[in-house]
């Protein structure tokens, strides 16, 4: 398959091959073939070109509701020493190259493949500091470049507007890119960045903002941050969902889909074997993350208690139903997201800690309490055999959810 769009180099050697005979041109049938019955299929014969009145649905007033709903969900609260939410009348500085940047905000395969292009975003999409100019009024946001992709820095003049700020928001932003283009030889964030948010850590309440398609390390300053936030890239309402978050019209729900790493060379999932856990010594762990796999803070509290499996064996064949209770125990209504996990005890390759099987969200009011039911087949159980094919071998599991951990047994 090529991929390429305006390049036909492809294409015309793989013809000259065919002519010369190194490629068969029974070879190409088949692939041809089933190319040709799935546009009949789709009718794309009759109708080659899309339906011009469908450019009506693009932009629509739900569609852009249901964006601005995606980008809050996927924002994820990694820390809070209790300087979140901000006051809604405080001034604040917004610096970085992600505060002002479209780009940031959508990464690659949007606009363009690599997404860099901020010439080719709609002029109706806001950057975050649009976004907070809006919310929160132009007198009250402070701005400051104080770091930019190609390595330049202020930070003398960042420094100066945020003595005028009762808040500091760094938006570190990786350029974006995909494939071939985005590769990189060191996972950690530009240096340029890190020392803006060192320069920047005075005592104010300073919140890191994580602009970026993979988790670039931010080891060394995560310590001179009260608050961080990894927004990935939120789409074209990121700036007013990261506005709502700080100043707490959202409560954060948000979870990490991956291990955020602590260093360079230790880059564990969460999914690793037993003996990954022991490092060589305290200064040498194993498994030491700097944000665990399905992290998130919210502004409220929950607890689990009550864990209930089946206490009889179950058959291969049979389903596995699981029940918790979670209370939310803060003053904020919030959404809780529930993750069962399972640890296989023995098995004839060695397994792994825990395995995300499910999850669910619940979203409870202060004080509200709710039984939350779980059901899975035994068969999300298997794993990849000696044989290298699926099976569920006969023992005891360990089920966790929250604090709460059960065992279960299967014939």
């Amino acid at each position: 398959m090529c991929m390429v769009p305006n390049d036909f180099h492809f294409t015309d050697n793989l013809i000259a091959l065919v002519r010369e005979g190194l490629i068969p041109e029974e070879m190409l049938d088949n692939p041809v073939r089933r190319i040709l019955r799935l546009k009949h299929r789709l009718g794309l014969f009759e109708q080659p070109m899309p339906d011009p009145s469908l450019i009506d649905e693009i932009g629509r007033e739900d569609a852009n509701a249901l964006s601005l709903q995606a980008a809050r969900e996927s924002l994820v609260l990694l820390k809070n020493n209790g300087i979140l939410p901000l006051s809604q009348k405080g001034k604040i500085l917004l610096t970085g190259p992600g505060c002002h940047s479209l780009a940031a905000l959508h990464g690659s395969w949007s606009y363009t493949w690599q997404g860099a292009d901020e010439k080719a975003y709609p002029p109706s999409l806001d950057t975050i500091l649009e976004a907070f100019n809006a919310g929160h009024g132009r007198d009250n946001v402070l701005w400051a470049r104080g770091a930019q992709w190609d390595g330049s820095t202020d930070f003398d003049y960042a420094i100066r507007k945020a003595q005028n700020a009762d808040a500091v928001v760094c938006v570190l932003a990786e350029e974006p890119s995909t494939e071939t283009p985005g590769n990189i030889s060191d996972l950690a964030m530009p240096q340029n960045q890190l020392r803006l948010v060192r320069s920047l850590a005075t005592g104010k309440p300073l919140i890191l903002v994580l602009l970026e398609n993979r988790p670039r390390l931010i080891t060394e300053v995560a310590g001179l941050c009260h608050a961080i936030i990894y927004a990935g890239q939120p789409g074209p309402h990121g700036g007013a969902a990261l506005y709502e978050l700080l100043t707490g019209r959202l409560n954060p729900s948000g979870r990490l889909p991956f291990t955020y790493p602590r260093s360079p060379h230790n880059l564990l999932p969460y999914d690793h074997k037993h003996s990954d856990t022991i490092g060589r010594d305290a200064e040498t762990p194993g498994f030491h993350p700097l944000y665990a796999f399905g992290h998130g803070l919210s502004f409220t509290s929950f607890e689990y208690d009550n864990l209930k499996v089946p206490a009889a064996p179950l058959a291969q064949t049979d389903r596995l139903a699981i029940s918790v209770e979670v209370t939310n125990t803060g003053q904020r209504r919030g959404i809780e997201t529930i993750h069962l996990y399972v640890r296989d005890l023995f098995a004839s390759v060695t397994p792994p800690v825990k395995r995300l099987r499910a999850f669910t969200r619940a979203e409870l009011g202060p004080g509200e309490r709710r039984t939350i039911k779980i059901e899975l087949p035994i068969s999300d159980l298997a794993f990849f055999g000696p044989e290298n094919y699926p099976i569920v071998e006969p023992g005891e599991f360990e089920v966790m959810i929250g604090n709460q951990t059960a065992r279960i047994a299967v014939e």
